[in-house]
């Protein structure tokens, strides 16, 4: 079975958003986008595509590589640019996917659900500053983001 052989178009679409939205989350969340947040996540996405962790997620990875550098300029380009509004945007948008998420395997929804809080993880810690003892520092701001408590975990209920 696809993961998206029970979506729409519109939900196929918010969830091959998810990993873009979630690097501008994070990497917005001081104020300031720089280029090792982005260069991590276009690693990150590549990785996953081909070596994933899970092999449940590496066709979503595949579908998300062809289109993130697009959808990565047109977001950053649309979105509004106080960073607050920035983030309540993309945090409604991403909160859209606990109703998505449910219409996927269980295996495929946790699978993802888990994997998108360790990419906005990895973005934090792309520009967190110093390295302290192999521990990466976080900005607050993106700290406040980092857990994507908008998304309800799809694996709480089994």
């Amino acid at each position: 079975m696809s993961y998206t052989e029970n979506l729409s178009a519109s939900e196929k679409m918010i969830l091959h958003e998810a990993p873009v939205l979630v690097t501008i989350l994070i990497a917005g969340a001081d104020g300031d986008m720089d280029d090792s947040e982005k260069k991590e996540a276009d690693h990150l996405i590549k990785f996953r595509a081909g070596l994933s962790r899970n092999p449940l997620l590496e066709d979503y990875y595949q579908e998300v590589e062809r289109n993130f550098d697009e959808l990565y300029k047109s977001f950053t380009a649309k979105l509004p640019e106080e960073v607050d509004k920035r983030s309540t945007t993309i945090s409604n948008r991403l909160e859209m996917l606990n109703n998505i998420l449910p219409k996927t395997s269980p295996k495929f929804a946790k699978a993802l659900y888990d994997d998108l809080k360790d990419f906005a993880k990895h973005i934090a810690e792309a520009s967190g500053g110093i390295k302290w003892m192999n521990f990466a520092t976080v900005s607050e701001e993106e700290q406040m983001w980092i857990g994507l408590e908008m998304l309800v975990d799809p694996g709480a209920s089994f």
